[in-house]
């Protein structure tokens, strides 16, 4: 409990907001509903995220800390939540909730304004909620059940996957009784509703435009098991354990009989959801790791599950196995506290160039985004977001959107609009060529450039020069930038 806490509290407590926490904050700070409505529309995260932040946003301000503060609280609540309701039998409860707080990937999620705690909490509800409806299917069980998903899909779209899979398995398993309680079904309607008009736009973004080129590649199924519990080397030790005991066990026919009840079907679910996500993310353009968070409650179950079940016949494999996501979670909370570098996708971020160019007082600014996800974007909500600290710090400021073609140098498309009063901001999560590197200062010594990219991606900050203040050349722009591995998709 102590080590699944303290690292949901302190992974990012002194991080920036990185850049996709910067679209949370921009979306949480909308002076109205019809302003929040045509972000919530165009953006990948679904209103069930958005407009609870916009409401909270209201109350306790837009600060580093109130943005965050409601996810490092419902990933606290998701496991107390399962020690406390999870299931009837004493023992599960315990197993789930322990590897639910063990779980090292909510770590580096926890304590962000994103919507992935939300969706694990969801994922647990869900999961709860399931396990109940097959052991009594009834129309109010199922209503339940119904609106919980249709908020995890409202959440984020790939809260589909475990909907869909416990749905099939809920009429699979009871068949006319399930038919019966047809009328829960109605309660998907408002969220249809609102996929109808925003799916699109979705669509657009993942699979519409230069993105869309294949799934993750081959090679990438080395990773799966630290795409699942966050270290490859533990994790890979970890189901390996798993798969071997029970392999073992039912050779040496000391499983006993299978009882296909609502506990086992759920740990079904969990494994047949992660199997069909990764078939997702293997055919599918613009998956990401993260992108398993509401899959995993029930994956975490079908854990305990096997843990309750191995630990009466030899409790050697479940020891190991618990002692790997301990030692896991240790080290990445000794790593938090005494290593220097931080997650790369904070180095991905707009406040810490913001705040370098605010020493100015800037009047305009000029942002640059290259990258295929930048183009499908519109000019004035990218605007909104590369002003946004400048403005939450008291500034007024005029930004524009620079855009430059394929064939088009971005420097120049960037000093047209900039002259050279305005500030420039400058930033890309793709690999770019040496002709689209930023090149500001050598195009135009009035202004001075800092690289906060850190040699891993490219962020790009530009202020005029001081009078009086000789140029100094800036050689980490000769250099090509690399990619930074989690930078944002959208």
């Amino acid at each position: 409990m102590i080590v699944g806490v303290i690292g949901r509290l302190s992974y990012s407590w002194n991080a920036p907001l990185w850049f996709d926490e910067t679209f949370s904050a921009v979306i949480a700070t909308q002076p109205n509903v019809a302003a929040l409505l045509d972000w919530c529309l165009s953006e990948l995260t679904g209103p069930a995220f958005y407009m609870p932040l916009w409401l909270w946003a209201k109350i306790a301000g837009s600060s580093d800390v109130a943005l965050r503060l409601p996810s490092v609280l419902l990933s606290i609540v998701a496991p107390l939540l399962i020690l406390w309701k999870g299931h009837a039998n004493r023992d599960l409860r315990m197993w789930w909730a322990v590897f639910a707080l063990l779980w090292v990937p909510m770590f580096g999620v926890a304590g962000e304004a994103r919507p992935y705690p939300q969706m694990f909490l969801l994922g647990v509800v869900q999961a709860i909620l399931f396990v109940q409806l097959l052991d009594r299917p009834t129309t109010a069980r199922a209503s339940g059940w119904i609106i919980v998903s249709a908020v995890l899909i409202l959440t984020q779209y790939w809260g589909v996957v475990p909907c869909l899979v416990q749905g099939i398995a809920y009429l699979g398993y009871h068949r006319v009784r399930a038919m019966a309680t047809w009328p829960a079904a109605l309660l998907l309607l408002p969220m249809f509703g609102w996929a109808y008009f925003h799916l699109p736009a979705v669509l657009q973004l993942t699979v519409g435009n230069d993105l869309a080129s294949g799934g993750l590649p081959p090679s990438a199924a080395l990773e799966i098991p630290a795409m699942l519990l966050g270290v490859s080397f533990s994790a890979t030790v970890i189901l390996g354990v798993v798969i071997g005991s029970t392999t073992i066990a039912l050779a040496q026919r000391r499983a006993g009989p299978i009882s296909w009840g609502p506990s086992t079907m759920l740990a079904v679910c969990g494994a047949a959801t992660i199997a069909l996500v990764l078939v997702i993310a293997f055919t599918r353009p613009g998956f990401l790791p993260r992108y398993l968070t509401p899959s995993m409650p029930s994956f975490l179950f079908a854990l305990a599950l096997w843990a309750r079940w191995m630990v009466a016949r030899d409790p050697r494999p479940v020891i190991v196995a618990t002692a790997m996501m301990m030692s896991t979670a240790i080290g990445l909370l000794a790593s938090i506290f005494t290593g220097t570098e931080r997650d790369p996708r904070h180095i991905f971020n707009l406040q810490q160039p913001a705040a370098w160019l605010a020493e100015r007082q800037p009047q305009r600014l000029v942002i640059f985004w290259d990258g295929p996800v930048a183009s499908a974007s519109s000019s004035a909500h990218l605007a909104e977001v590369g002003g946004f600290f400048l403005r939450r710090g008291g500034r007024t400021v005029a930004v524009s959107v620079a855009r430059a073609a394929a064939d088009q140098d971005p420097n120049q498309a960037v000093l047209a609009l900039s002259g050279s009063d305005a500030a420039i901001l400058w930033f890309a999560n793709d690999d770019l060529p040496d002709s689209r590197t930023p090149r500001i200062a050598r195009y135009d010594p009035r202004y001075e450039c800092r690289d906060f990219g850190g040699g891993q991606l490219t962020m790009t900050a530009c202020r005029p020069r001081l009078p009086g203040i000789a140029q100094q050349t800036n050689v980490a722009f000769s250099q090509p930038v690399r990619p930074a591995p989690l930078a944002r998709v959208r």
